[in-house]
């Protein structure tokens, strides 16, 4: 879902839509400190290390969000 509307928007991104749980090592690191640091709360969504949405999923949020990070208009 998240990867088709960055498409969509001309976005090119790696989404790596997996939960909590099913994350290891530096990924789970980087998501539970996302959980400290800006109290997201699951579901949240990390765009290249900002917080996006938390607390559920914001297709619009993400695409703004991924919009800066990548520097698209």
């Amino acid at each position: 879902m998240i990867q088709a509307r960055l498409e969509t928007e001309g976005i090119e991104a790696a989404v790596d839509e997996r939960g909590l749980f099913e994350l290891a090592d530096e990924d789970r690191h980087a998501a539970l400190d996302a959980m400290v640091a800006f109290g997201a709360e699951p579901p949240f969504v990390l765009v290249g290390g900002e917080l996006a949405c938390s607390g559920g999923i914001d297709t619009h949020a993400i695409v703004e969000v991924a919009r800066r990070v990548a520097g698209v208009a």
